[in-house]
């Protein structure tokens, strides 16, 4: 019997074959590794993070200590609560705990999860050669200056917010960010001293602790010596003479002026924005500020504006993902997301949730975000935003998108909820749902009741004018107690999670400073029914709380009543930043919730792209 070979076709054929198997498995086998490798050092930060939970229990909680803001894995290993580890030990285990008296809030990070072949933000801000002027000065200060109208790769995720790059400092090995948000709306202070301002103290009593991994910001000196030219005629400074170092701040009249163009005057650049924002900018004239927006201008310090805060982080900080454009930002390294099952409560001030108002009957109220992230909402998944994380653990949420373009059952026009309390008659047969339209002297739609009702658009004389929940006209009341309540609208196993909340129904607006204002009711409102508090489901925003500047075209209704004035409820005045207590015009609603401190994740990242889930 003959024995025959393979021929050469035949071996090609196999070899072909082969080749092809290999060039399907190999990637696949090295994915599964790197997958396998990934999970391994995930396992090994997780029982770090846990061997570190474990001594800050027997050492600190057992002994009524205060927690340090690190741990490091050499004090870990001495202690025995980790044994052998690949580890540097020389890393640090950050510890951040906002109550001391609620325990369940404190964050362990592994620090080592910062460390991995990625690039740093400074490298990837800085290859952007179009976009960036290397070695001006900008504040006195030689600095590395972006700059442009339409640069669109500067977008940082930082903290649950979105900032933007505006320089690079060799100098201190720091880069300077500005919030792409207005996030609050206050009055600037007594006079334009930056030190003793109301401003100052919002940044740094409200917004910067509530920030995450601080450690990361490092100090910004601020130039605070006076302006008192326009653009126009301004000389770019030599030297600052005064000169501020603060961990947050405001932008200065040269940063603004100076991002078109890093070297020429124009106001044109990246950092133009509609709404009015405060600069830290002082002028001579002790009660007027810079203020920026499409242009610059000076703005009496009584008056209210948005804050754009300012800080610097550490040069050396990673990005782990991300273009660096608005939809798609840079994230750190440090961008910290919450894992399944873990309570909502160890979120970030600024992340994103839904909430399911699955019985909501008004499908047209499904409005979209103002973001270039284009999501469609169904109505078992609502975007709120996290806006303060109480000391009882506690979780309140502002719903993102207005209630808008409501039935006539509910509203008194196609657009608004426009009532806050009652007049004499019958809530259904009254004027509620009557008005007229003119043309008033300043332009803007006078809208009114006609027929017997005393005032526009609420009437505090029937009722007690403020926010309450047991007349048929009252905002309030359409918010928590009317049969088809916005309260109703959730599903049942939200309103598990959803507790009552005391709001304080203090005065606010021009002038005031957000922190000490009106809470006595005999001083301004003799006439209130409520001693300045009520405990109800759902609210509406604080003057001078978080992520209530906005970007909407439509004005929204706070809670408390504008300052010296007993006929008008407050609200944000458009994109403006403006406060308003017109009574001729009717502004949305933004409601806000408070969540059980039991709440936990069942998913998502806390983006707005990819808003966590709940287990409701």
């Amino acid at each position: 019997m003959k024995n025959e070979g393979f021929t050469l076709v035949e071996l090609l054929a196999v070899l072909l074959i082969l080749a092809f198997i290999a060039l399907i498995a190999v990637p696949q086998i090295l994915n599964l590794i790197s997958e396998s490798k990934e999970k391994t050092k995930e396992r090994s930060f997780s029982l770090i993070e846990h061997a570190a939970d474990l001594y800050l229990k027997s050492e600190y909680d057992l002994n009524g200590l205060k927690y340090p803001e690190t741990i490091s894995l050499r004090e870990l290993k001495n202690k025995g609560y980790i044994e052998n580890t690949d580890e540097d030990l020389d890393n640090n285990v950050i510890v951040t705990s906002k109550f001391d008296n609620y325990k369940g809030s404190k964050i362990l990070y592994y620090e080592g999860r910062d460390k991995g072949d990625y690039k740093t933000l400074k490298e990837l801000i800085e290859s952007n050669e179009d976009y960036i002027k290397m070695n001006v000065k900008i504040n006195g200060e030689i600095v590395n200056k972006l700059y442009g109208k339409t640069i669109s790769n500067n977008y940082v995720l930082y903290s649950g917010q979105v900032w933007r790059v505006i320089e690079t400092n060799d100098n201190n090995n720091s880069i300077k960010l500005v919030n792409d948000y207005p996030i609050t709306v206050i009055s600037y202070g007594k006079d334009n001293d930056y030190k003793n301002s109301w401003v100052k103290k919002w940044l740094n009593e409200v917004f910067y602790n509530a920030l995450d991994r601080t450690d990361l910001i490092t100090d910004t000196t601020f130039c605070v010596d006076a302006v008192d030219v326009d653009p126009s005629s301004y000389t770019k400074m030599e030297s600052c003479t005064n000169k501020l170092k603060e961990k947050v701040g405001l932008l200065t009249y040269e940063d603004y002026i100076y991002t078109y163009d890093a070297e020429n005057i124009n106001s044109d650049g990246f950092l133009q924005l509609s709404n009015n924002k405060w600069l830290i900018t002082p002028t001579q004239d002790k009660s007027k500020m810079w203020v920026a927006s499409t242009t610059l201008s000076t703005s009496v310090v009584s008056s209210d504006k948005t804050i754009h805060p300012v800080i610097s982080l550490k040069d050396n900080v990673l990005v782990r993902s991300g273009k660096g454009t608005k939809g798609d930002p840079y994230i750190l390294t440090s961008e910290r997301s919450i894992k399944e099952s873990e309570f909502l409560n160890h979120a970030k001030v600024g992340d994103f949730v839904y909430m399911d108002e699955s019985n909501n009957p008004y499908s047209s109220t499904l409005t979209t975000p103002l973001s270039d992230v284009n999501i469609k909402m169904t109505t078992d998944k609502i975007i709120y935003r996290i806006i303060s994380i109480n000391e009882d653990g506690s979780i309140k949420l502002r719903r993102e998108t207005t209630l808008t373009s409501l039935p006539q059952d509910i509203a008194q026009d196609g657009n608004r909820i426009p009532f806050y309390s009652i007049d004499s008659g019958d809530p259904l047969t009254s004027c509620l749902y009557t008005y007229k339209e003119e043309w008033g002297d300043t332009g803007w739609w006078y809208r009114y009741y006609d027929g017997g009702c005393k005032g526009y658009i609420f009437n505090p004389n029937g009722g007690s004018g403020d926010f309450e929940i047991n007349t048929g006209e009252n905002i309030g009341y359409f918010l928590n107690n009317a049969d088809n309540s916005f309260y109703n609208w959730f599903s049942d196993k939200s309103k598990d999670m959803i507790i009552k909340t005391k709001y304080n129904l203090y005065t606010a607006g021009d002038g005031s400073d957000y922190s000490n204002l009106n809470t006595n009711p005999n001083d301004v409102f003799p006439k209130r029914t409520y001693d300045g508090e009520i405990e109800v489901y759902v609210g509406l925003p604080y003057y001078g709380e978080m992520f209530i500047g906005r970007k909407d075209t439509a004005g929204f209704y706070f809670i408390n009543r504008f300052k010296n004035y007993d006929n008008s409820f407050m609200y944000n005045l458009y994109n403006s930043g403006s406060i308003t207590s017109r009574t001729d015009l009717i502004p949305a609603t933004l409601p806000t919730i408070t969540l059980s401190p039991y709440t936990y994740v069942t998913g998502g990242t806390g983006t707005f792209a990819d808003p966590y889930t709940l287990d409701i």
